[in-house]
């Protein structure tokens, strides 16, 4: 773990931009969006006065998106530089690389592509209101989670596919090159598939209901659950590694490359993590492969951040809960070295 924040207020939603280097956080209550570097420094926070529930962070922190009653976009020094309102709360919002392509996904049913700095492309109703978007790296295709129903458009707004496959999609998570898409929802349940048919590679039943899924371009996924584990599944399907975590995990969000894995724990927690991955593959995973684990993690930093308008609240030492896999971990017959450490992601709750 590189560093761990304790927050006054609980946290709704952590991002983290493709490289790695910066991470956004949002919160419940008044609400603020915070800004920090990879060495976990704040770099500013901008108070809203109501839950923020999505965050998204371009390239190198060039702009961070804010999902709230409005979205809002900043720059990384922490100016405004644009906003956009749909007249309804924006639950979960994603942005393109460049910071050109902003999608949001509305308590009004509908996901919204946005061009930043101009205004609405193309917006599509779906069955319900959308608790999760994301968005390809070259920006070509786009993923939302409404109802029980997975979506995928292009670009241009045409619908490729959709799967009714579980009840209650709480997270959608394209992977940065656009291979996979993967899906947790509030049935338990954890599906990957393949972005260009739509056809489902696999589903993995959890213990809890799924807040939250993020992948890599080496088809990694990271997930959040209600019952506080936080674990990482090979492209395979193959669990290879999860931590129970001292509150339930509302969100994740893993950088382009993998290496880094941004961790948000709700009510109980109200904490970010920031964790440092380093993974070396040496061979193909195996489903049934027997995971063994070795040595434990460093004593993380921890700091307190105060909540605008709030109490200042101290930061409790992290409880070692074990009862699952301590990082680093190896993997065996899966030839998988992963070496991890901490930061916070995403949970929202309807407003109107």
């Amino acid at each position: 773990m590189i560093w761990e924040e304790t927050f006054g207020g609980e946290v709704l939603t952590a991002s983290i931009s493709p490289d790695g280097s910066h991470m956004a956080f949002g919160t419940k209550g008044n609400g603020a969006l915070y800004f920090y570097d990879i060495n976990g420094t704040r770099l500013w926070d901008h108070p809203t006065g109501c839950p923020v529930f999505g965050s998204a962070v371009s390239e190198n922190g060039e702009y961070v998106v804010q999902g709230a009653e409005k979205v809002r976009v900043f720059t990384r020094e922490g100016a405004h530089d644009w906003q956009w309102d749909s007249g309804f709360f924006a639950y979960s919002v994603a942005v393109s690389p460049d910071g050109k392509y902003i999608v949001v996904g509305s308590d009004n049913k509908k996901v919204y592509l946005l061009e930043r700095g101009v205004g609405e492309i193309w917006q599509n109703e779906t069955v319900d209101d959308v608790r999760a978007v994301s968005i390809s790296g070259d920006s070509e295709y786009i993923a939302a989670g409404a109802g029980n129903n997975v979506y995928l458009f292009a670009r241009n707004g045409t619908l490729l596919w959709e799967n009714p496959t579980a009840k209650g999609i709480s997270g959608v998570a394209l992977s940065p090159d656009g291979r996979l898409v993967a899906s947790g929802s509030q049935d338990y349940r954890v599906h990957l598939y393949d972005r260009a048919s739509g056809d489902l590679l696999w589903e993995h039943k959890t213990g809890n209901r799924v807040h939250s899924v993020s992948v890599a371009n080496d088809g990694t996924i990271a997930t959040g659950a209600e019952d506080r584990w936080l674990s990482l599944f090979s492209e395979a399907g193959e669990v290879i590694w999860r931590e129970k975590m001292t509150a339930k995990v509302s969100g994740v969000a893993l950088s382009e490359d993998g290496t880094s894995l941004a961790v948000a724990t709700g009510s109980g927690g109200n904490r970010g993590f920031l964790y440092s991955l380093g993974v070396s593959v040496v061979e193909e995973p195996v489903p049934t492969a027997i995971i063994e684990t070795i040595s434990t993690t460093e004593t993380p930093q921890t700091r307190v951040t105060e909540e605008p308008r709030g109490e200042q609240v101290a930061a409790a030492e992290l409880e070692e809960i074990r009862e699952g896999i301590p990082l680093p971990a190896l993997v065996a017959g899966g030839g998988v070295l992963v070496a991890v450490g901490a930061a916070l992601v995403l949970l929202g709750r309807r407003r109107k």
